[in-house]
């Protein structure tokens, strides 16, 4: 059966003023008299597209995250839950679609792999037993946006306050903190089962054809059961949604709130993406690269040779690639501080800052030889970073194969990265001078969607919705350097090579197959730089769901998972690295001999390349941050083309009884500085410290 699975992060509630108003007309017929999360949430009155019911099945996408709806809803002491689901007491199967409460602390285990406790806290389907009264049950549309009724805990009878409401089941809670709830479907606990629900939303699915999906649902959190007043909202939130719409040509329009874990909050609306079956999350990283650390800002294919529904839901990916699990909360509505403080997030988001930029190779400064590498190092406000060394000092082109790019994420303060002196092709970099640059990343975002078949409008649209002020003096919301700006995000459709080096693709910025039935996004990337507007229909795709990955029938989503992503950068600083051929000289020996009243100092070269002339260093305490230039003229070279030639220098400029340290400076036609020693010398007389390989380039 076929089923894709969009990873996408949070969508927004809806903006648009078209909605608005027919939202506004539809009110007449759909009076929404509550402010209850939950299906309504994402499909409120008036809502077009399709529905996409909430999952609770025993198979997996990728091996990694189970096709459960996990949520999670903050609770103070004494509040209450008032819960509601389409599959509790469904005809023929009215012992399965439970509503199920756990204290979150109890629940154990990854995110997607979670184990729940033997036992819940609460579960609806007992309360019905234990109260005789028909708790629980939305049975229709309009009981779905009416909301809970309010309801007598000690007589367990609604109160009549909303007509059109469902009667809800309840829980009080017994102390702050995070809850955990689970819905069934009618299949229960333990199925892999799916029917065909109609992905309607007016006209939704309320029986045994839920199977292992939910329709309609509702978690509302009231202070007092008997009342509708002060009821609380951007309470309710999830690690990711696992979602089914049941076909394709459903497309979804819901709206979902993310916030990452420093502070920066934002909104997206799925705008028609047709995923089909799919999970909802998203994280820091996307997809990870080969070496299972580093973020691939790419995106993966499944292996070939899995079968349909295993292509389908990813188990096995090409080039060694995996995918990250979920990190950053769902919310159904703007969140409640009260909930970023218990999840120990920030309130206003960290504006990322970088400073202290510079890269040393093994001598300590930040000249190297052709294949050498050596550590930048920085002290950043952010855990993620991106440094780019550019070719020309202009094109600072991440994906630009004669470019390097390194980045990372998970450590903040002073951070040193390692560069091995090669380009994103593989090749070292050659003699010359380069700049890196570098940018932090806060708010980091990625919105991964798994074998989603279709984006006809081009959706989703990712809006960066608490901008910080980054000048306290002309304070404002300042919207990321994209293009759309606070709407602005990321995407890299093309192939690539992995960290182990293979290829995954047609070629590094190749397609991915070598044929795309239907639509594509035109160009397979945004600008590397700027990124692209994502309320545009810039990535467009859609296609055919063939059997196996790059059918040429098959389209860009299909069996793959395409990233999407954004964050808010810091002020970029660079720092000079210069490459130098060791050989541009050949030095035989440099020694430095003390005399009566004068230092005698020789060097000899066997070779010399665009060598100009030489200057020479001396410093009195050893050290090459106090010497000072002692030849007031440079000394010419003489040994170009004839096999190189040797040099004396007497300096007289010195004191009895004193030792000196001094270096060799040879200049090039082309103003590049090579160093080489240090050399030494000391009393008594006539001892020489002699050094024949170059110490130290510059």
């Amino acid at each position: 059966m076929k089923t894709s699975s969009l990873i996408t992060s949070r969508p927004p509630r809806y903006v648009w003023l078209t909605c608005l108003l027919l939202s506004s007309i539809l009110l007449a017929f759909f009076p929404a008299y509550v402010d209850a999360e939950g299906s309504d949430s994402l499909y409120p009155a008036g809502a077009t597209g399709f529905r996409a019911n909430i999952e609770w099945r025993n198979s997996t996408y990728a091996g990694l995250l189970f096709r459960r709806t996990l949520l999670k809803v903050y609770v103070e002491q004494g509040e209450y839950i008032l819960l509601g689901s389409s599959a509790v007491d469904v005809p023929d199967t009215p012992d399965n679609g439970d509503i199920l409460v756990y204290n979150n602390d109890d629940v154990t285990g990854p995110i997607g792999g979670e184990t729940l406790p033997d036992t819940p806290l609460f579960s609806c389907l007992d309360q019905r037993a234990d109260t005789g009264e028909a708790l629980g049950r939305i049975s229709s549309r309009l009981q779905e946006v009416s909301g809970p009724d309010t309801i007598n805990p000690a007589t367990a009878i609604r109160g009549n306050d909303i007509p059109d409401g469902y009667v809800p089941c309840f829980y009080q809670a017994p102390e702050t903190g995070i809850y955990a709830v689970v819905f069934y479907g009618p299949d229960g606990d333990n199925s892999d089962d799916e029917d065909f629900p109609t992905g309607s939303i007016p006209a939704a699915s309320f029986t045994a054809q839920q199977t292992t999906s939910v329709n309609a649902w509702d978690v509302t959190v009231r202070p007092d059961s008997t009342s509708t007043e002060n009821e609380e909202t951007g309470r309710l939130f999830a690690d990711y949604l696992a979602m089914y719409t049941g076909a394709n040509g459903r497309p979804v329009n819901s709206t979902i709130y993310i916030v990452t874990q420093d502070g920066f909050r934002y909104q997206v609306d799925m705008r028609g993406m047709d995923p089909y079956g799919y999970l909802l999350f998203a994280n820091r990283f996307g997809f990870l690269d080969s070496d299972g650390e580093s973020s691939l800002y790419r995106d993966v294919l499944a292996v070939p040779t899995l079968g349909r529904q295993d292509q389908n839901q990813l188990l096995e990916l090409q080039g060694g690639v995996s995918i990250s699990p979920p990190e950053h909360p769902l919310f159904f509505n703007p969140p409640d501080p009260a909930v970023l403080e218990a999840i120990g997030y920030p309130t206003i988001p960290t504006i990322p800052r970088v400073e202290g930029f510079t890269f040393a190779g093994e001598n300590g400064t930040n000249v190297i030889s052709p294949g050498e590498g050596g550590a930048f190092t920085f002290d950043s406000s952010v855990d993620a970073y991106s440094i780019i060394i550019s070719r020309d000092g202009v094109d600072f082109d991440p994906t630009n194969p004669q470019n390097r790019v390194l980045r990372g994420s998970g450590i903040s303060g002073i951070t040193n990265v390692e560069w091995d002196g090669l380009d994103n092709s593989g090749s070292p970099f050659t003699e010359g001078r380069y700049t890196a640059q570098i940018k932090t990343q806060g708010g980091e975002m990625h919105f991964p969607f798994l074998d989603v078949e279709n984006s006809e409008q081009g959706g989703p649209t990712i809006t960066l919705i608490n901008p910080p002020d980054a000048d306290p003096r002309n304070p404002g919301p300042d919207c990321p350097p994209w293009n759309g700006g606070c709407s602005g995000a990321f995407y890299d459709d093309r192939g690539y090579r992995t960290a182990n080096g293979e290829i995954v693709g047609t070629g590094v910025n190749e397609p991915l197959c070598e044929a795309f039935n239907g639509v594509v996004p035109d160009p397979l990337f945004s600008d590397p730089i700027n990124g692209y507007d994502t309320r545009t229909n810039q990535r467009v795709f859609s296609g055919g769901t063939p059997n196996t990955i790059c059918d040429p029938s098959g389209g860009l989503g299909d069996k793959k998972g395409l990233d999407l992503w954004t964050f808010y950068p810091s002020t970029a600083l660079t720092t000079p690295i210069e490459i130098i051929d060791p050989t541009a000289i050949e030095l035989k020996s440099f020694t430095a001999t003390q005399q009566d009243g004068s230092v005698n100092i020789r060097w000899e070269t066997s070779a010399e390349i665009n060598t100009w002339g030489f200057h020479l260093l001396r410093s009195a305490d050893g050290t090459r941050a106090n010497a000072e230039q002692i030849t007031p003229n440079l000394i010419l070279a003489k040994g170009r083309g004839q096999g190189g030639a040797a040099y004396g220098w007497i300096d007289t400029d010195v004191a009895a009884n004193t030792t000196y340290t001094y270096w060799l400076q040879e200049t090039e036609l082309n103003g590049r500085i090579s160093e080489y020693g240090p050399v030494t010398t000391r009393n008594p007389a006539n001892v020489a410290a002699r050094i024949f390989l170059p110490f130290l380039q510059r």
